[in-house]
């Protein structure tokens, strides 16, 4: 009797040992694995941004957005552009005669043929004025009195000067400021765009790195099954265990096999989305790569004081690109406002013409070009003012309407963003604080589980447990890993998430976006 006791002794210390040994060699696996064991071949999460700033569509069509801005810019300038204008033409003139021409003539009619050319050049400048010079010469032949061919030629400046409507940089030079500004905040938007991008991009690899993890605490649960449930028969084949446990460690078992099935589809989600995210193709995103950077820990939570939650807020009011975009579109509807206020008013125009004219009498047309210093006799002038109000005015003030409601528009939409952004930055921050008391409470909870599980499967030995207690605790753990894992990643993405909120996600380097690892894995210094 005593040796039965003995040898019962020695099969449970047996049995014990090794599902004690086998928990541990897991344990220490799965710790290690969450640490350090991402494959070193794998995609960096620097690749990953960089590839999203290269391949997103969103962001190509944004750079889109500033070419065409680009485009609206320049044809704003068109108006200010020199117009050269020239006309050759040539005319056959047959006209009857008076009878008192035909006495003198003795030709029933009158036979020429004009030959005419122009050459004018037209600038309006920012300020409104007007220039037109411009040439003009006219070649008269005529057939019939064999007179010499007449030459006539002129040199002709006129002045448009507006006195009320259109006069002034802030009128006639507004749709270009306007569209230079609108310029501007495309190339902020585009900013702002790859920035939310890249940021999307940080979740996502912080998703597929926890989803890589989670894969493999379940791996490591289902061997431990398996081996839990190859002692149990053990056990069993000895009587030393009921036959109605193999029937819960199988149980078990196929549970660890479906939780890892389901894992493993999470990380085929997971590699998804993230090859979405930077803008791979579909067969590019087959053959992604495991991560190679590991989920970031924090050392110890960090207290955000008042003053660092103002610091935040007026980097965020400082640097968030959206901003300077929003304020930059309110200043063009400025611009655009200001123009519509002053055009309000009638037109008056100041017209200022002087010119000279030549004359040269012969056939060669060498003589069409002597024309302008021939018989030149004094200098031509004029001045005209001209004035026009429509009735009712209805156009002009139907435009002023429109660019204030677009204006007010803009301003209410400014200062609802920055609305939104200080809110979000002390949510952001909020988060990531209590994100990082949760990792702490995470990682404690891990290692009280653990030696609840050296405790469940040492009280098993002594009989005092039962296979299902023993099951229950491991899955306790796992929970408690798996959430460990959960809090890695949400701290993770709610430092990136709250440096993308205060504007300090990318820097900006000549038009170009740039990003270090740092500068995605520690808390923003100001």
């Amino acid at each position: 009797m005593k040796r039965n006791r003995l040898l019962q002794t020695f099969i449970y210390s047996f049995i014990f040992l090794s599902l004690f040994t086998f928990s541990l060699t897991g344990i220490a696996q799965t710790t290690e694995t969450s640490e350090n064991n991402i494959s070193k071949k794998g995609i960096s999460i620097l690749e990953a941004v960089y590839a999203t700033i290269s391949l997103q569509p969103y962001i190509r069509i944004q750079k889109e957005e500033v070419n065409k801005s680009k485009g609206s810019f320049q044809s704003s300038q068109g108006q200010f552009n020199w117009q050269i204008t020239s006309s050759l033409s040539y005319k056959k003139e047959i006209t009857p005669l008076t009878s008192a021409q035909r006495l003198a003539t003795g030709k029933s009619k009158s036979d020429e043929g004009i030959t005419s050319y122009n050459l004018g050049f037209s600038k309006k400048l920012r300020t409104g004025i007007t220039l037109n010079p411009y040439l003009n010469l006219v070649r008269t032949d005529d057939e019939n009195f064999n007179a010499l061919t007449t030459n006539e030629a002129s040199v002709n400046f006129s002045i448009i000067v507006p006195l009320l409507k259109g006069w002034g940089k802030d009128v006639t030079g507004s749709e270009e400021k306007a569209a230079e500004l609108l310029m501007e905040a495309t190339h902020k938007d585009l900013q702002h765009t790859t920035s939310n991008y890249v940021l999307k991009t940080i979740v996502a690899y912080w998703d597929y790195v926890a989803a890589y993890d989670q894969l493999d605490i379940y791996k490591n649960s289902e061997l431990r099954a398996q081996k839990f449930l190859a002692d149990i028969k053990a056990l069993v084949s000895g009587d030393e265990r009921p036959a109605s446990d193999i029937a819960q460690a199988k149980a078990n078992l196929a549970v660890k096999i479906a939780e890892r099935i389901s894992s493993e589809q999470n990380l085929i989600e997971a590699k998804y989305n993230l090859g979405l995210a930077t803008g791979k193709s579909v067969k590019e995103i087959d053959t992604l790569p495991l991560p190679s950077d590991a989920l970031p820990v924090p050392e110890k939570p960090k207290f955000f004081s008042g003053e660092e939650h103002h610091r935040l807020i007026a980097a965020a009011l400082q640097y968030r690109a959206d901003i300077e975009a929003a304020e930059k579109r309110k200043r063009s509807a400025r611009v655009l406002l200001k123009a519509a206020q002053k055009n309000i008013k009638p037109t008056l125009n100041l017209n200022l013409d002087t010119s000279y004219a030549g004359l040269k009498e012969g056939n060669p047309f060498g003589d069409t070009a002597r024309a302008f210093n021939s018989n030149v006799k004094g200098l031509n002038y004029g001045i005209m003012l001209t004035y026009s109000y429509p009735i009712g005015n209805d156009l002009s003030k139907g435009q002023l309407k429109t660019q204030k409601s677009i204006y007010y528009q803009t301003a209410i939409q400014l200062n609802d963003l920055k609305r939104h952004i200080i809110s979000n930055v002390t949510v952001a921050m909020k988060n990531l604080y209590n994100s990082m008391r949760k990792v702490k409470k995470a990682r404690e909870a891990v290692n009280f589980y653990q030696k609840a599980v050296e405790n469940e499967r040492e009280k098993m030995k002594i009989g005092v447990s039962t296979v299902l207690d023993v099951i229950n605790m491991e899955d306790r753990y796992n929970a408690a890993r798996l959430d460990e894992v959960a809090a890695r990643q949400g701290y993770a993405s709610a430092l990136a998430n709250l440096r993308y909120e205060t504007g300090l996600l990318l820097t900006q380097h000549k038009g170009m976006a740039s990003v270090n690892k740092k500068g995605i894995m520690t808390f923003p210094s100001l």
